[in-house]
C-alpha cells in the first residue's frame, strides 16, 4: 500500500501563514514609522517652544532691570519735570478776557475749550455781520496767531412763553458761531494781550 501524501495543502498553509506574518510585520513597521515621525515633529516643536521661553525670560529680565532703574531715579529728575511743567503752563484768563472784551452789541460769549495751542470760542450773535466784526477784532490781537470761523448756525431761543408757537428762523433767529484760534504761547507767557 502506498502512503497518502498530500503536499499541496501544506504549501497553501505556509503561504497563508507567511502572508499573515508579512501583513503583521508591515503594520508594526507602519506604526513604528508613524510614532518615529511624530516623535521628531514633537521634539522639534518642544525645542522651538523652549527657545521662545528663553527669549521671553530674557525680555522679562531686561524689563525688570528697566523698572528697577526707573524706580531708583533721583528726585532731581522729578524736580526738573515739575519746573518744565511750570514754565509751559498757560494762563487762559488772558485769552478769556480778550474774547469777552471784544464782544460788542448783541454778542454773548458762551464758552471756551482748550487743547494744546488751540482754543475754540462759542459766541452767540444776533447778526452774522457782528460775527465778522468780532473775528476781525480777534485777528488784530497779538495773543492769536490765527483766527478762523469753524461753524455758524442759526437757532431760535425757546422760552416757556413761546414753546408752543411755531418758530420763525427768519425773524427772531440768532447765530451760534464756533471760532477756532491758535494761541501764541510766547505772548501769553510774557504777559501780552491788550
Amino acid at each position: 500500500m502506498l502512503p497518502n501524501i498530500n503536499l499541496l495543502p501544506k504549501e497553501q498553509d505556509t503561504k497563508k501563514k507567511n502572508l499573515g506574518k508579512l501583513i503583521v510585520y508591515l503594520l508594526i513597521l507602519a506604526i513604528i514609522v508613524f510614532y518615529g515621525i511624530n516623535y521628531f515633529l514633537v521634539n522639534r516643536d518642544v525645542r522651538e517652544e523652549e527657545r521662545k521661553t528663553d527669549v521671553l525670560s530674557t525680555q522679562i529680565a531686561d524689563l525688570q532691570k528697566d523698572i528697577a532703574a526707573i524706580n531708583n531715579t533721583p528726585q532731581g529728575v522729578l524736580g526738573n519735570s515739575i519746573n518744565f511743567a511750570l514754565t509751559e503752563k498757560i494762563d487762559l484768563s488772558k485769552v478769556i478776557d480778550v474774547a469777552m472784551k471784544n464782544t460788542a452789541g448783541s454778542a454773548e460769549f458762551a464758552g471756551i475749550s482748550y487743547k494744546n495751542n488751540r482754543a475754540e470760542f462759542i459766541v452767540y450773535f444776533d447778526a452774522l455781520n457782528d460775527a465778522t466784526a468780532y473775528i476781525k477784532k480777534l485777528s488784530g490781537n497779538e495773543l492769536f496767531k490765527t483766527v478762523t470761523l469753524t461753524s455758524a448756525s442759526a437757532f431760535t431761543d425757546i422760552t416757556i412763553d413761546n414753546v408752543d408757537k411755531e418758530q420763525d428762523l427768519e425773524g427772531t433767529s440768532r447765530y451760534k458761531a464756533v471760532i477756532a484760534v491758535t494761541l501764541d504761547k510766547k505772548k501769553l507767557q510774557s504777559g501780552g494781550g491788550k
